[in-house]
């Protein structure tokens, strides 16, 4: 039998057929694919397919290529680039609610999701966060929404990660194919996958896997926008962020009237406050008060600055009376 193919696509579709058929008909023969995504390796460039001698006996399979085409290259075998879990979990900011994931790259670099609770201005908000390392990013959530951290779906990193998060389940490998360099693979631990990068390049591509090597889905970093910047550990290098995410965040409403005139002691007062009433609030209600917690304490720290601010109006009002 002689198949003409054109494209890669056509010949490793051959391929599979081929195999499957010479597998049910002599079961007892074994066959080896690439491990976890069953790609067959093979360029087609033009080539001439021919199938001979199917049967019981064995059988063979030649691909003869165009005298005009080139020869292939070698296609190198991912290598594993593993992602682990960790228990010690760190966020540098705030109150972090229960369900925070870290994990660790193959670099050793740390990669953290979670909610957070935190002072914000005149408010206290919960926040879902992002952070590599000591840097850290994140997007304002509504009191009332309840997040799990790394389980939306996005395309995101710096200039030294890249990271898929929100993946289903049923995915069990993924593969991170870079524009230039050597494609790695790993299995995404707690609907996350994230590898170390040098660099970005738009055609960087992540391909999503099942255990049966069905591809489910690929996304390229093309997807991913710069949100941001940052420096870390006082040095002056910026690190760009960046997220398929780019809709604005939800930035609660803010009275800057109340921060009027605050000293850097003020500030920082009214800030502990906040994250002290948070603590009390869990610690008396229990995690599952959340919600509950945020919605109260943000109503404690705009009382206190409230307050704040009239005692601040009182002293002034009073030193005027009593000036000379």
């Amino acid at each position: 039998m002689n198949y003409s193919v054109t494209s890669d696509e056509e010949l490793n579709a051959l391929l599979e057929r081929t195999m499957r058929a010479v597998s049910e008909s002599a079961p007892d023969m074994e066959f080896s694919t690439t491990t976890g995504n069953q790609r067959w390796i093979a360029t087609a460039a033009a080539a001439t397919v021919l199938v001979v001698g199917v049967g019981a006996a064995g059988f063979a399979l030649i691909a003869r290529r165009d005298a005009s085409s080139p020869p292939a290259a070698s296609v190198a075998e991912p290598s594993e680039s593993p992602l682990v879990r960790v228990d010690d979990v760190f966020l540098s900011t705030s109150i972090v609610k229960p369900g925070a994931v870290a994990l660790q790259l193959a670099d050793g670099q740390r990669l953290t999701f979670g909610v957070v609770g935190q002072p914000y201005f005149d408010g206290y908000a919960q926040a879902v966060t992002v952070q590599i390392g000591a840097a850290s990013n994140g997007r304002f959530l509504p009191a009332g929404a309840d997040v799990v951290a790394g389980a939306e779906p996005e395309l995101g990193g710096n200039d030294t990660v890249v990271f898929w998060t929100g993946l289903p389940a049923s995915v069990a490998r993924v593969e991170f194919q870079p524009a230039a360099g050597t494609a790695t693979w790993q299995t995404p631990v707690a609907g996350v996958a994230a590898f170390p990068v040098a660099s970005h390049a738009p055609d960087d591509t992540l391909i999503a896997y099942d255990a049966a090597g069905n591809e489910v889905q690929r996304i390229s970093w093309s997807a991913a926008k710069v949100i941001g910047s940052s420096t870390t550990g006082g040095e002056s290098k910026v690190s760009y962020d960046y997220s398929s995410i780019t809709e604005p965040p939800a930035v609660p409403e803010v009275d800057m009237a109340m921060l009027a005139g605050l000293t850097q002691f003020q500030e920082d007062e009214y800030r502990a406050f906040g994250n002290d009433t948070m603590r009390s609030c869990l610690a008396a209600k229990g995690d599952s008060a959340w919600t509950a917690c945020i919605e109260s304490t943000d109503a404690a720290v705009k009382q206190y600055l409230k307050d704040l601010q009239a005692s601040r109006t009182a002293g002034d009002a009073t030193a005027e009376t009593t000036s000379p």
